[in-house]
């Protein structure tokens, strides 16, 4: 599939709701496992990047984990923080860039 596909499906999902858009509590970031990616329906071969997202739940405090390829990842973190930089604005507070750890780490993969 290609950027632009990726783009769009992501894109759709997080309108309707199925991927989140908000912050993730943590993100990990590793060799794929050979499951299937919860943004773009793939496979995530031992070949590729599987980022693990964890998303904390308002009931119970309880976690929430979903795995994406390298790209899936960069491309909804892309799309959500696009989002968020235009609700903060049109709320007219303080804009912040979020700075995730894995950033570096995925650099440098």
């Amino acid at each position: 599939m290609n950027e632009q596909d990726l783009r769009m499906k992501i894109g759709s999902r997080v309108r309707a709701g199925i991927l989140p858009s908000e912050r993730p509590a943590r993100t990990y970031a590793g060799t794929g496992e050979g499951v299937t990616c919860d943004f773009c329906g793939l496979t995530i071969t031992e070949f590729d990047v599987q980022y693990e997202v964890d998303f904390m739940t308002s009931a119970e405090g309880s976690r929430w984990t979903l795995v994406a390829h390298r790209d899936c990842h960069r491309i909804w973190q892309r799309l959500t923080e696009t989002a968020g930089t235009r609700k903060r604005a049109s709320r007219h507070t303080r804009l912040r860039a979020p700075v995730a750890e894995v950033d570096a780490e995925r650099d440098r993969v």
